[in-house]
């Protein structure tokens, strides 16, 4: 009752995704460069990573958006597959350099020879006591607030020196 049919169909495979897990890299302070501690992404299968931005860049402080593209080897049987990771940079703090001063006679000014701090990047500085003042003899702590011109990447930092005022001779 029944003939041999024959019949013909077109059947399409996709490729299949390839999963990328990426977790959440730990905060840095400004002027890390991003190194494969954040960039580390990995893959379901084997391929390539192209990450934005890339190895060795710096990002200001606040929170980026890491993106990455991964191009599997296979790419017959696997798609390209994207992932983001948020990361946070906080910001550095600059190093004060400022050495103990020699002793100084009562009635002495303080001047740059005492108050001489050194920053590791550019700003301003505010002594207390400040230049020009006379301080009583005995030993006190002079005081510095460091407030740098990138605030946007650096905080603003103190630093305390003592200095001896010695007794004025009779």
């Amino acid at each position: 009752n029944y003939t041999t049919a024959k019949a013909t169909v077109s059947l399409l495979v996709a490729k299949a995704t390839s999963e990328i897990q990426w977790p959440r890299p730990n905060p840095v302070s400004y002027g890390t460069k991003l190194s494969p501690l954040q960039l580390c992404a990995m893959a379901s299968v084997p391929g390539s990573f192209e990450y934005s931005p890339g190895l060795g860049a710096v990002l200001a402080a606040g929170e980026h958006q890491l993106s990455v593209v991964f191009t599997p080897a296979d790419t017959v049987g696997y798609s390209a597959s994207r992932a983001a990771a948020s990361m946070t940079v906080a910001k550095a703090n600059p190093r004060i350099i400022w050495p103990t001063p020699d002793p100084i006679a009562h009635g002495v000014a303080l001047s740059p020879t005492q108050l001489n701090a050194k920053a590791s990047v550019p700003g301003s500085f505010a002594f207390r006591p400040a230049m020009g003042e006379i301080i009583a003899s005995g030993v006190h702590e002079l005081s510095v607030t460091f407030t740098p011109t990138d605030t946007l990447n650096y905080t603003t930092v103190s630093a305390v020196v003592p200095l001896t005022v010695a007794e004025k001779s009779p």
